[in-house]
């Protein structure tokens, strides 16, 4: 089975410079207010890519620690694994605010003589997977 392991991290950033985009993008449609949109837009997932890996100001807006949320041994695991609920802790690192939660996974080929690990983690480089954003109702 390959991958053999699967695993999800989040963790917390600030990323209010996007969130104001998007609030600004409804004020004008066309000359029409939209901006009751925005409250529906910004609960959906923002697919991006959090660009840690060589970008200063995407790595400074990570403020927390990462914290994987779930670890799946795709190989030995029953169906029921994929549902899961439980509690997480980030501690923010440094004195600035929460606007959103930033998850990714790893998905490791162990059974392999070189073993490889894909992971979207935003401080590693750039896949085609991106991220997923989770926007914050207040920051």
């Amino acid at each position: 089975m390959l991958p053999d392991r699967a695993q999800i991290y989040i963790a917390g950033i600030y990323d209010e410079q996007y969130k104001h985009s998007k609030t600004e993008f409804w004020k004008d449609q066309y000359n029409i207010d939209m901006s009751i949109m925005t409250n529906v837009a910004l609960k959906e997932p923002c697919i991006d890519y959090l660009n840690a890996y060589d970008n200063q100001y995407d790595y400074d807006a990570i403020l927390t620690n990462s914290y994987r949320v779930l670890d799946l041994d795709l190989v030995h695991m029953k169906k029921g694994d994929v549902n899961f609920a439980g509690t997480y802790h980030l501690a923010i690192g440094k004195n600035a605010k929460l606007s959103a939660i930033v998850a990714w996974f790893d998905c490791h080929f162990e059974d392999l003589k070189n073993k490889v690990v894909l992971s979207t983690s935003p401080y590693e480089p750039y896949t085609h997977w991106k991220n997923t954003i989770f926007y914050l109702d207040k920051a």
